[in-house]
């Protein structure tokens, strides 16, 4: 018993101390200082790309790529929060002694840094006076009563002692500021364990109701499964006029039992919040094959028929005349001056020849751009029209149902701060007794704040030379 005794009170004296206060706090700032150097919540293909596959596995080893997420992070935080609870539960009892309960006795300051002037949160003064100790008593309940309220009073047979006291109540101001530490850590700490962080690339066009956590080395972690659809309609970006991108939109349908609920365009720092969940928009890129715009000229009967198609190599693709169809193909090794791409006829599903593209000379002059075709016979003309990109759209959702707690925690910590900072718990204690030579009285008084304020005391100066004329 005496061991567990021991043991709780070494646990204690370490958790109230505020030396393990400032180690602990060392260490959040340094991990947050990693996290801020290094961006976090990327794909984990951009750290490999950014770092190389040795640093990238001793940053993912460590954790230094989610340090908010990292099981040492939330570790810190919660003996953070023990430290506090400890450290408050520890000091609270004397400080709600002193606002609620006080001792109105002197203290003696016979040897007193502020008996010799020493003190820079109390001010000493010894008063004579010609005036009875009751006389006196009576000036000093009236006087110091209008500027600090009713004393507590005390009386020995000889002497009588008085102990005034103003915005004691401020006293608890930084023991709410640990609450409000606590809150915010407890908030932190809930969306940690309940809430998550993933991210899914969407092809445009296509919708997904996955996306996957950055939990592993792999492309893809563990999938989580959304309550609703994200369909990616459109992604742009956008440029300034000297071709720097200035803008990445991504156009997003958000679809629930088959229906569209709503249709938002997000970019970055302006995500999508819906059903809990917020989108945000943190890359993007395209994916092959990237399909070649071509415009399909049928030259039979007395009128063209046109039409366009975004011809994917490999593909097979109706020419609209009946048993005829095309693919259209790269070249590889094609060599200077030569078009890359060329194009494969089938005839009733067997290959039937290779067309290849040139540019026609009298056109590219008179437009001042090449106009690329190939031609089969006298029926067909593929005119090539540049290169459609399959863009996607690379988004973070993150759920952080207790965002709120920590909102109300910072909202709680301002608070706290200003009334720790900007009111102090003033006291005044007085010891009146008569004179060693038996006429009048003689009149000690001790005026304090807990923080040292230059103004107060200037008061202070002027309240004792006020009271000083009255007796």
């Amino acid at each position: 018993m005496k061991l567990i005794i021991v043991i709780l009170s070494k646990l204690k004296r370490l958790f109230s101390s505020v030396k393990l206060a400032m180690i602990l706090f060392i260490l959040i700032s340094a991990v947050s200082i990693i996290g801020t150097i290094i961006e976090q919540g990327e794909p984990l293909v951009v750290y490999k790309t950014a770092y190389g596959p040795f640093f990238f596995n001793i940053l993912y080893g460590l954790g230094f790529l989610n340090v908010y997420r990292s099981w040492y992070f939330v570790a810190l935080g919660g003996l953070f929060a023990v430290n506090l609870i400890v450290c408050s539960i520890d000091r609270i009892p004397n400080t709600l002694k002193i606002i609620f309960n006080p001792d109105p006795s002197f203290p003696n300051i016979s040897s007193s840094d502020a008996k010799e002037g020493k003190s820079k949160k109390t001010r000493y003064y010894s008063l004579d006076s010609s005036k009875s100790q009751e006389e006196v008593l009576s000036i000093s309940k009236n006087m110091f009563s209008k500027k600090f309220g009713k004393p507590k009073e005390k009386y020995d047979g000889k002497q009588s002692e008085l102990y005034f006291s103003k915005n004691g109540i401020f006293r608890l101001s930084p023991y709410a500021v640990h609450l409000a530490i606590i809150i915010i850590i407890f908030g932190v700490i809930l969306n940690i364990t309940h809430g998550f962080r993933s991210y899914v690339n969407i092809n445009e066009g296509l919708s997904t109701g996955y996306s996957y956590m950055l939990s592993d080395k792999n492309r893809n972690g563990k999938p989580v499964k959304l309550p609703f659809k994200i369909r990616l309609d459109k992604y742009t970006t956008k440029y300034y006029k000297d071709g720097v991108p200035a803008a990445y939109i991504s156009k997003l349908s958000i679809i629930k039992n088959h229906k569209v609920i709503l249709t938002k365009s997000i970019r970055v720092n302006h995500p999508l919040t819906y059903d809990g969940l917020t989108i945000y928009q943190v890359s993007y890129g395209h994916y092959l094959p990237s399909a070649a715009r071509l415009l399909l000229v049928n030259l039979g009967g007395t009128h063209f028929k046109k039409r366009t198609i975004f011809a994917e190599p490999g593909t097979l693709y109706d020419t609209g005349i009946k048993g005829l169809k095309f693919k259209f193909s790269p070249l590889r090794n094609s060599g200077k001056h030569k078009i890359p791409f060329y194009i494969s006829l089938y005839k009733n599903e067997k290959h039937l020849k290779n067309l290849t593209f040139f540019e026609h000379p009298g056109i590219a002059g008179a437009h001042k751009f090449p106009l690329i075709l190939a031609t089969y016979k006298e029926k067909l003309a593929f005119i090539f029209a540049g290169v459609k990109v399959y863009y996607y759209s690379g988004l973070e959702i993150a759920k952080n149902s207790y965002t709120w707690i920590i909102w109300i925690g910072s909202i709680f910590m301002i608070i706290s701060l200003f009334f720790s900072f900007y009111f102090n718990h003033k006291t005044l204690r007085m010891k009146i007794y008569p004179s060693e030579n038996g006429e009048g009285s003689t009149t000690e008084i001790l005026m304090g704040s807990n923080k040292k304020s230059i103004s107060y005391y200037d008061k202070i100066d002027k309240t004792i030379t006020e009271f000083k004329n009255y007796i």
